[in-house]
């Protein structure tokens, strides 16, 4: 079986993961703090960050909060919620 076509990206993803993980790390090593919270909106920017901060630091060290806007619809904070469990 082949392989579909893959997009040639501008950066490398894992790359990229790698360099963001390594700055969560670097970033509450320097301010002396060992957990980090991170608000949930349920679009794709909060879930990335949420991702990110747990593969940095592990599910035990990342507290996530729903924080929904005014205008957040019903599927965004219903998103949020899973992310939370």
């Amino acid at each position: 079986m082949s392989q579909p076509d893959r997009p040639q990206w501008a950066i490398d993803p894992a790359q990229a993961a790698e360099t963001c993980t390594a700055f969560i790390r670097d970033t509450l090593a320097t301010a002396g703090r060992e957990r980090l919270v991170v608000g949930l909106s349920g679009g794709i920017d909060s879930a990335v960050a949420a991702g990110l901060a747990v593969r940095a630091l592990g599910a035990d060290r990342v507290l996530g909060v729903r924080l929904p806007y005014a205008s957040s619809s019903e599927a965004s904070l219903t998103d949020a919620a899973e992310l939370l469990a």
